[in-house]
């Protein structure tokens, strides 16, 4: 598309329009995602008496700036620089057919989350969720600081994300409960990149125990490894993101935050305080350019939901594959989450496009949650 402004206004016949096939395939091409339509630098008009604003074109599920002007489905004019149009995917057979042509000065593509060139600090990133999450930033090309127990593991994905994605990386095996460790790690990550822009604290769950069998140092190991890791975290990374004006944190909790799993009664209680954190932080921060969330899973295809599940089987002394059958089946959507899914939801909510969310919890458990 050229930079000079275009005239759209002349005769239906000299309108260059995406022939509908075309912008068929494109959808298909793409997927079940949202398609973003950016029109740009285009001023050219009818007279005012032949234009209409939101035309037929917000008749076909089209969201549409209110200074864009339409005739007879084509549009006319774009006094903005860059247009945003969503459009949704969930489209009956022979829906292009019914409905008037998208001009071509539009670029049917995917949405621009804004992170190519920022700064990711993933935590527990060396397997399960927090490692899919930190392959799935560096495929915005996000640089990538990366931390979890076990260096060996750290490198494979730190290598990984390089050679896939030509991103940068910083690595370091510490243990999150370990508060001069996580310090340390942020800074020497503001070292290393100049920058901190995302921060996802992430820790192993704690164990599976029935009330009373939960002792002190079981609550004080989880206060440590799954709230007071998030706090230090955030206490870290706060500062930066204020110099900054813009910042983006993004906790991992569980559903359970939501609806209690009753052997999980560790989760259950430590984790509703990343709550209550992530309420009050986004409260105070949100003027900063910086937003607040929290990511819930429910069960994911990984190796803690599997330990769960064989201590369920172990229990009631059934096979893991029953146990397994019978929780999908309580899944409204019959199965378990995707590691992918989960860190699809977080790279959207360090988006530009989410800057406007701040202080939720958003549940991936596929309609598990019964609450409204």
């Amino acid at each position: 598309m050229g930079g000079d402004d275009q005239d759209l206004a002349g005769a239906h016949g000299q309108h260059a329009a995406v022939a509908h096939r075309e912008a068929q395939r494109a959808f298909e091409d793409i997927g079940n995602l949202l398609v973003l339509v950016a029109v740009l630098g285009h001023d050219g008009a009818l007279p005012q008496h032949q234009t209409r604003e939101h035309g037929p074109l917000a008749i076909n599920k089209l969201a549409i700036d209110e200074r864009v002007q339409v005739f007879d489905g084509n549009l006319v004019k774009a006094r903005v620089l860059q247009v945003f149009v969503v459009c949704q995917l969930s489209l009956s057979p022979g829906w292009f057919d019914s409905k008037p042509a998208v001009a071509a000065s539009t670029i049917i593509g995917r949405m621009d989350t804004g992170l190519k060139g920022r700064v990711a600090i993933v935590a527990g990133s060396s397997a399960g969720i927090g490692r899919a999450t930190a392959l799935a930033f560096a495929a915005e090309g996000a640089h990538l600081a990366l931390c979890a127990r076990r260096q060996v593991e750290l490198d494979q994905v730190a290598a990984d994300a390089r050679s896939r994605f030509g991103v940068e990386t910083h690595t370091q095996a510490f243990d999150v409960a370990d508060p001069s460790a996580v310090q340390a790690f942020v800074e020497s990550t503001h070292a290393r990149f100049g920058r901190v822009d995302v921060c996802v604290p992430n820790a192993g769950g704690p164990p599976a125990k029935p009330f009373l069998d939960t002792t002190l140092e079981d609550w004080e190991r989880t206060w440590q490894l799954n709230l007071r890791s998030t706090i230090i975290f955030c206490q870290a990374v706060l500062p930066h993101m204020q110099k900054q004006n813009w910042g983006r944190i993004i906790t991992l909790t569980s559903y359970t935050v939501k609806q209690p799993v009753p052997e999980l009664i560790l989760s259950n209680t430590i984790r509703a305080g990343v709550m209550g954190l992530v309420r009050s932080l986004a409260g105070q921060f949100g003027r900063d350019g910086i937003t607040i969330n929290n990511v819930g899973p429910g069960f994911t295809s990984t190796d803690r939901s599997r330990s769960l599940l064989e201590t369920r089987a172990k229990n009631r002394n059934v096979p893991l594959e029953q146990v397994q059958s019978e929780l999908e089946r309580e899944i409204p959507i019959g199965r378990m989450a995707k590691p992918e899914e989960v860190a699809a939801t977080i790279v959207w909510l360090a988006s530009e496009s989410a800057a406007s969310i701040t202080g939720q919890t958003i549940l991936v458990d596929g309609g598990s949650y019964k609450g409204l």
